[in-house]
C-alpha cells in the first residue's frame, strides 16, 4: 500500500459524514418536490383565489361604508 495507511476511525468518520450528506440531500429533494407540487396546485386555482379575494374586498368596502354611515348617524344624535 505504498506506506499510506488510513486510521479506522478516520475511515468511519468519512463514511458517517458521507451517509449524513446523502440523507440530508434526500430530505432536501423531497422538500423541493413538495414545494413544486404546492406551487402547481396554487397555479391551478389562482384565478379562483383572485375572484374570491375580489368578493371579500367588495364585502369589506361595503361594510366599511355602512360603518361610516352608522358613525355619522350616531354623531348627529
Amino acid at each position: 500500500m505504498n506506506g499510506i495507511t488510513i486510521p479506522f476511525s478516520f475511515g468511519l468518520f468519512l463514511l458517517c459524514q458521507t451517509s449524513a450528506a446523502i440523507w440530508w440531500a434526500s430530505g432536501v429533494d423531497s422538500e423541493v418536490v413538495r414545494l413544486v407540487q404546492q406551487d402547481a396546485q396554487y397555479q391551478e386555482h389562482k384565478t379562483e383565489y383572485i375572484q374570491r379575494l375580489s368578493v371579500i374586498e367588495t364585502k369589506v368596502e361595503s361594510n366599511h361604508s355602512i360603518l361610516l354611515k352608522l358613525e355619522e348617524k350616531l354623531d348627529k344624535e
